[in-house]
């Protein structure tokens, strides 16, 4: 996908059980020239998932090379999976070059073996 002049690909993986997941984000510049100054914004139910880091800033995307990013999240007890999206775009620009939505599983509940 295209994020304005720039063609960046962005996509993501979750790891874990719950209610404590790892999601994975990788992002590559598939141009011919490095970019720079771009972020990754998350956006969620605050009532349903606690996460670690909501926005990061990208460093200098090479062309061709892979670049990821752990983020936990912790899902409150209960209730439905909701997504997790990702948007990805310029520093201080209001509008996102590109989206990328994680289908969050359901958490296992957390058992208590005392």
């Amino acid at each position: 996908a295209a994020s304005g002049s720039h063609s960046l690909k962005i996509s993501g993986q979750v790891q874990g059980l719950g209610p404590t997941f790892r999601l994975w984000f990788t992002v590559v510049a598939t141009g011919s020239s490095a970019v720079a100054d771009y972020e990754i914004v998350l956006t969620y139910n605050h009532a349903k998932y606690a996460v670690a880091q909501g926005a990061f800033v990208l460093p200098l995307l090479v062309p061709g090379v892979a670049y990821s990013w752990p983020v936990l999240v912790r899902a409150s007890d209960g209730g439905a999976p909701e997504p997790i999206t990702a948007l990805l775009g310029r520093s201080g620009s209001d509008l996102p070059g590109i989206s990328f939505v994680l289908q969050m599983p359901v958490a296992e509940p957390v058992l208590d073996l005392a």
